[in-house]
Formats: C-alpha cells, structure tokens, sequence
C-alpha cells in the first residue's frame, strides 16, 4: 500500500503456517486504517474503499490472483480524480476498469435514498444520521451500509441523471471480487452494540423504531440460546422420525452377522459422545442407578438377533446426536478456551438462557457483571468460535484491550489454536509485547522510513 494519508507505504506478507499476522508500530501509521479498508475491500463496500485516503493498493494471491487499485488525485486537493483497477487471474488473463469518483454524484445518491428514509437526516455536506439510533454517517458509509439492496441503488443512480456506467461497473468488479472471500472484522468497541426495534429485512420497507443498546455479552447469549433451539429441535426431529420407523425398519432388517467387537466399540463410541454433550450442557445425563451405561453393556450371552436390535438401536443413537455435531465442536472449543482464562468463574451453557456465568463464592451471576477483561474475552472468542466462517479472513483490533498481562501472554496461543481448527487467516493490530511474546517471526512492521524500527 502506497499513500496512506498521504505519507505511509506499508508492504507486509500474511504468515501461512501458524495463519496469524501481527501488525504492529507507532500510534497513527495507519494500523487500524489498514484493517478497515482490507475489510471493506472484503467485504463489498466499495464506497468505503473510495473514501479511504491512500494513493494504490496491491494484493497478490498464492493462486497467482492479483487486485491493484490505483487513484490518481486532483493538483489543488486530494479529491479523487479517477480509480484505476486491475484484475487478473492465475494464468495472467487481466481486466481493467477505471471510473471519474465524484463525491458530489455519491451524495447525490445517498440523497435519493434517505428520500425514502425519513430517519435518515443530512446534517453537513457528507455526513448523515441515523435518528433512530443516532449514528452519524458518512456518504461512503450511508451507500456501503444499503449496498446490498440492489433495488434502491438502482433507483439511487437513476435519480442522479448522470452518466455514472463505469463507476457502477468498478463497483460491480469489486463486488465480485468480495464474494470471494468471506471476512470478519473485530473493532476496538465490542462490549456494546446497537439494535433497531422493528427492523425489516428490505431497507425500503423499514420501519423507524427506537434505537436499543445492549451489551454485547447478552447478544451473545441470545444468539447461542438460539442454536441451541434450533438444534434440539433437529434432535428431536430425527428422534421422531428413527422411533417411528424403528419397528418396520426392524422387522425388514435382513440376517446378517454382527461382530460383538465392532458393536460394543459403537456403543463406547456413542456413550462417549454422551459423555461430551453432558460436559457442555447439551444433553442431561440420567442419574437412575438402573440405567447402565451403553458401554459398559455386556454382550457376551447375546444371540445374533439380539445383537441385531442393539446394531440398529445403535446406528439410530449415532444419527440422533450427529444432530447435536455443529453446536457440540464450537461448544466445547469455546468453553475449553474461555474457561481456562477466567479465575474462580466458569461459563456454561443454559437450554433457556443460552450462556451462564457462575462464581465460586456468590453462584450464578450475570453475564453483565463480568470484568471488562473476562467481556472482552468472552465477546472476542465468541466471535472467532461462533460466527466467523471457516476458511474466512479475520482481523482484530488491539486484542489487549482491557486484559491483565497473563492474559495477554495466552492470548496468542488460543488464536493460533482457533485459526487451525478453523482454518482462519488473522492478521491483528497490537501494541501489546505481551501479546507477542517471542513470536517475532509473526510481526510484520509499519512504520515510515525516517522512525526507529524498534520492535515496541
């Protein structure tokens, strides 16, 4: 990247063994500038990327891909003139778009769709609120934020009047290259969030309501209470359907022979997978001294047609929780990570309230009385865990925030654990030494020729 506010060239590669890049220098050279505008690139804002001030930006792919976006600014003041991108694939085939970016025609846009939004308000020449929760907006933003409704911003460009085809067309080439990649991005304010009342899913059909802002530990709360429903509910479906068949399927069962070795290692298989989603909350374990544990099941005196019905009972066991799989793995990776940080508090999993927080001396507490460290923690791993995609590109600002120093110094060994499990790319913005410990060879330095290169 070359031009960054107008006096910063950064060049950096992404680690590709551990997958976490740790970006690091002096306060102002543009560390927390380079993850929005990657995120924004990423993520198909492209308005976004033609606000943000930077002279070219060039990434190379190990598929042999390359993007390059080039501006070529005014004499008297750095107002775009022209955006110049460059497409090409791994065998060397290019595409080239180039569009005249004038922030006048963009505020016309944004213009004709707050026409349609009477909550949002103009209050200066390219900034917006949002009334319902006071948001204030750049134009880049207001565009970047309704980019995914296609209808309005058809009608947003034809109200403009002007020929606009090749900024649209720059646009549309940079959407696509997005759909490519999935991206997350964890900013510096994760402990609240804002939630509008009565919002629809079109932007032209929204209602205005009044502005809720939550913390975000509660969201997060709600949102696994919610996949935890959804899941049981996929248990119980599978359930019904095996139990209803159970008989037919039984009587149509062919004669075959069943080795005891092979069931009674399903059974261990199946009591053991018991055994997790009871330790992770997802199932309750029966406690009726009657009831003998699957694997411990004795099988030596049983004919073939016994070990028949307990083959297929078995078989309809493994599919019943397989439902249980998605929740189970980013359950226990969560509560292994999290709850090896907290001191005298655990996390668990609550059918009715999604997570829980308990104490060693006071029981339960709310999750909103946790320290600003343990929220942090909480918020951010749950993120990672949670929401991020496989395969996607994370970026983390300033993970230290709020944490103790032994904190810090585990911080980095979970990412590195997440990343692989999840087979993430992270690249984090940090002051911390602490975060980085003596993994130097994750650093990558920004900073301008004529500063120190010193590490922190």
């Amino acid at each position: 990247m070359d031009g960054l506010f107008g006096l910063y060239s950064h060049s950096f590669d992404l680690d590709s063994f551990e997958r976490v890049t740790i970006l690091h220098g002096p306060n102002g050279v543009g560390k927390t500038a380079v993850l929005r505008l990657l995120f924004s690139l990423f993520a198909g804002r492209t308005f976004q990327v033609f606000s943000a001030k930077f002279d070219s930006l060039r990434l190379e792919f190990e598929s042999g891909e390359l993007l390059e976006i080039r501006r070529v600014w005014s004499e008297h003041q750095r107002e775009t003139e022209h955006v110049l991108v460059t497409k090409s694939g791994p065998l060397g085939l290019e595409e080239r778009f180039e569009a005249y970016v004038d922030n006048r025609v963009l505020i016309k846009m944004a213009s004709s769709i707050a026409r349609r939004a009477p909550w949002l308000e103009r209050i200066d020449d390219d900034l917006w609120m949002d009334r319902r929760s006071l948001e204030r907006l750049s134009t880049a933003d207001l565009l970047s934020k309704f980019d995914d409704n296609d209808a309005d911003l058809r009608l947003a460009r034809i109200s403009v009047g002007e020929n606009i085809r090749p900024l649209v067309q720059l646009h549309l080439a940079l959407q696509e290259f997005s759909r490519q990649i999935d991206v997350h991005f964890i900013e510096t304010q994760r402990l609240l969030s804002k939630n509008k009342k009565g919002e629809k899913s079109k932007f032209s059909q929204r209602d205005e309501g009044d502005s809720e802002v939550r913390t975000t530990v509660t969201e997060c709360a709600d949102e696994l209470r919610q996949r935890i429903s959804q899941s049981l509910s996929g248990y119980a479906r599978e359930s019904q359907k095996r139990d209803q068949t159970f008989p037919i399927r039984l009587l149509n069962l062919a004669a075959h022979p069943v080795e005891t070795v092979d069931l009674q290692e399903q059974l261990r298989s199946i009591a053991e997978k018991r055994s997790q989603l009871a330790q992770v909350g997802l199932l309750i374990e029966k406690t009726d001294p009657s009831t003998m544990s699957l694997d411990r099941l004795d099988l030596s005196n049983a004919d073939q047609a016994q070990l028949r019905v307990i083959e297929l009972f078995a078989e309809d066991a493994a599919w019943k929780l397989k439902t249980l799989d998605s929740v189970l793995d980013v359950a226990s990776l969560f509560f292994g990570v999290v709850n090896t940080r907290f001191r005298h508090k655990q996390l668990a999993l609550d059918f009715e309230k999604g997570l829980v927080a308990t104490s060693e001396t006071q029981g339960s507490i709310n999750l909103e009385a946790l320290s600003s460290g343990e929220q942090h923690q909480l918020v951010l791993f749950f993120d990672l865990i949670f929401r991020v995609q496989p395969g996607s590109i994370v970026l983390i600002d300033e993970p230290e925030l709020s944490l103790h120093v032994a904190w810090q110094k585990s911080m980095l060994d979970s990412l590195i654990e997440i990343a692989a499990v999840n087979s993430l790319d992270i690249i984090i913005a940090t002051h911390s030494p602490y975060i980085v410990g003596d993994r130097y060879d994750l650093m990558r330095n920004l900073s301008s020729p004529d500063e120190s290169h010193d590490l922190f």
